[in-house]
């Protein structure tokens, strides 16, 4: 679900997502990829790192902080990440609202 951007530099992508140049994600080979959904929906989820361990994950729902407690079945976060995947977010400073591009990114650094 990372794929290139649209044609003619539009914010549509060939998946359907919309690019927000204000606050955008690039994955570990430097594509753009779509935002990942926060906060997680309360409730319990199937993962795996792909290795040994396949367990639950249980996501609870926000306090009255807004923060959302967790807990997995068996097994460690080491367990259930796949490893070589990084991702970061990109999202101007104050007072450079609209500024950031993934061309402002040093592709000397990927991969990750």
């Amino acid at each position: 679900r990372n794929p290139s951007l649209g044609k003619n530099g539009n914010s549509k992508m060939k998946a359907g997502w919309e690019f927000d140049p204000s606050d955008f994600w690039i994955e570990e080979f430097g594509r753009v990829m779509e935002k990942p959904d926060f906060p997680v929906s309360p409730g319990r989820y199937m993962v795996t790192g792909g290795r040994k361990v396949t367990t639950l994950l249980t996501v609870d729902p926000p306090d009255g902080r807004g923060r959302q407690a967790w807990r997995l079945e068996e097994g460690t976060l080491y367990d259930v990440t796949h490893l070589p995947c990084r991702s970061a977010r990109y999202f101007p400073k104050p007072g450079q609202e609209g500024k950031r591009s993934p061309a402002d990114s040093n592709w000397n650094d990927f991969p990750v």
